[in-house]
């Protein structure tokens, strides 16, 4: 047994006991630092770890203060029988906190189950004995067994740390450093003890200066796995939201985004069954002319082809005039045009103008002409979705729908391509921008009071669209004559246009229809046709 004895004058005693009240002051005031430090973050972050992390400083301040006397002294020494067993009390309670913290900061449940079981094992040893400590009459036995256990127990901590930096978990990295200077001021510490090394400041308090060093060094570890924990977090969110972003756009190329704003929604995600909302819309309808006759000559794979080609050049346009396809049918499309009338037009005239040049190419092919029909009207229209809880799908439903449906079936008949409602052109800022000409009055079925539609020729070839433009009041002029039963002087409007633009189709249609009239022999006032 050593025992260090020093002679000291008077005065380099009181300034050796100053500098090591000096010293012992920072000891004990860095561990009410870090303990209040990290209880403030377990109460902010609520994040347990930092309470445990906090018990282990008080543990080993504890510990500190019963092995050198400081806390019999100025602490508990009212309390005789707990100064007796404070040593162990707070052995007991730094190595128990110090074995649950090391499971919870190194996730040992996740990434090494079998150590986390054997580590939380060893905590409820250290926690049976801290309950149990003043049961034993003699503290000797178990003093002795305390070596023991941290030979044995010890090991185990150390291994899960470096299995854990072995999977990947770098503030294990830290964790350890902060074992090995814990370590390493035990080992210099006992050195000094039996002789191998010299009494002196450095080695009277190496103990104390590993366990600052082992506090800040976790401290760091703690805020590592923090920011790492952090990361992660906005990491996962990012990929969340990147996720619900792709997903999104995965619904919005089934069912458009648009139609969701026209119910008040941002996402498919807050739809419900039976949503809905009113609103006054334009809606496009439009068709491949004779599609059957076409889809025959080509075998499946190609009619796909041939379609996705023609909607490839048919979807942007719409998207450029502020409107969206709401679906396709077969060979045909209909297309939603919230804002405004004059934005459908728009659409339908580009959409016109590209077929026009999609047709040159084919022409250059050896292939057959394409034509299209569109169809515009304008109404109040109710979104919403129908269907049932485990099927629904966002619809419009209004008699506008149905009439721009049929509508576009009407440039069959009148042999055009672009036809838009009374409903449309009376909406529109300034119908002036567009050039248009009365086509007829008709009884569209379901309805019953008579819909004037007018052909839209802005987009026609560029020779068709200047003799219409000239002809187009005298046009006019010969509708009103036949619509009024004036089918004499329809029939010489209508033999003089074709006689400056014979390609005029529709003066050719409303000639045969005089003619046909005329010949009546009952002279009825024409009231419009039913389609």
């Amino acid at each position: 047994l050593l025992i260090p004895l020093a002679i000291w004058k008077s005065e380099s005693f009181t300034e050796n006991l100053n500098q090591e009240s000096a010293l012992w002051g920072f000891y004990y005031g860095m561990c009410i630092i870090m303990c209040l430090y990290h209880l403030f973050l377990f109460v902010s972050i609520k994040d347990i770890t930092y309470l445990y992390y906090s018990a282990f400083i008080i543990g080993a301040a504890g510990f500190t203060a019963s092995v050198m006397g400081q806390g019999h002294e100025f602490i508990w020494g009212n309390f005789p029988k707990f100064s007796r067993y404070s040593i162990l009390v707070f052995w007991f309670f730094a190595v128990a906190s110090f074995s649950i913290f090391s499971t919870k900061f190194l996730e040992l449940h996740r990434l090494t189950p079998i150590l986390n079981k054997i580590i939380l094992g060893f905590f409820s040893l250290w926690t049976f004995f801290l309950f149990t400590i003043f049961l034993f009459p003699d503290i000797r036995l178990i003093s002795r067994l305390l070596p023991i256990f941290a030979i044995v127990s010890f090991p185990f901590i150390i291994v899960a740390g470096i299995r854990s930096l072995q999977k990947g978990f770098k503030p294990a990295r830290l964790y350890l450093l902060a074992f090995a200077s814990f370590l390493l001021g035990g080992l210099i510490y006992a050195a000094k003890s039996i002789g191998w090394l010299p009494h002196n400041i450095f080695t009277n308090y190496i103990m104390q200066i590993g366990n600052i060093g082992d506090f800040l060094i976790l401290s760091f570890a703690l805020a590592g796995k923090w920011n790492l924990m952090k990361d992660e977090k906005e990491h996962a969110q990012k990929e969340a939201a990147a996720h619900k972003e792709a997903l999104a756009n995965s619904y919005a190329r089934f069912i458009p985004q648009e139609k969701f704003s026209l119910i008040g929604k941002k996402s498919v995600t807050e739809v419900s069954l039976g949503d809905a909302s009113e609103a006054e819309i334009t809606v496009l309808f439009s068709d491949i002319r004779s599609f059957t006759t076409l889809s025959e000559t080509m075998s499946p794979t190609e009619n796909f082809e041939f379609l996705n080609a023609l909607m490839k050049r048919t979807g942007p346009v719409i998207r450029e005039n502020n409107g969206f396809i709401d679906k396709y049918i077969g060979d045909a499309i209909m297309a939603i045009f919230p804002d405004s009338p004059e934005d459908a037009i728009h659409a339908g005239i580009q959409m016109k103008q590209n077929l026009f040049l999609y047709n040159a190419r084919r022409k250059v092919k050896g292939l057959p002409e394409l034509r299209i029909g569109i169809g515009i009207n304008t109404g109040r229209v109710i979104v919403g979705t129908i269907g049932e809880n485990e099927r629904m799908d966002a619809t419009v439903i209004s008699d506008a729908v149905n009439l721009a449906s049929r509508i576009e079936g009407l440039t069959k008949q009148f042999e055009t391509t672009m036809l838009i409602s009374e409903q449309t052109l009376f909406r529109l800022p300034d119908p002036s921008k567009f050039k248009y000409r009365m086509l007829d009055q008709v009884y569209v079925k379901g309805k019953k009071e008579p819909v004037a539609i007018f052909e839209i020729f802005d987009g026609d070839p560029p020779e068709i669209f200047s003799m219409k433009c000239i002809m187009q009041r005298s046009f006019e002029h010969g509708v009103q004559s036949f619509q009024n039963g004036e089918y004499s002087d329809a029939i010489n409007i209508f033999k003089k246009i074709l006689n400056v633009n014979n390609d005029d189709v529709q003066a050719k249609i409303y000639l045969d229809r005089s003619v046909k009239f005329s010949k009546q022999e009952k002279i009825l006032v024409f009231n419009g046709f039913n389609h």
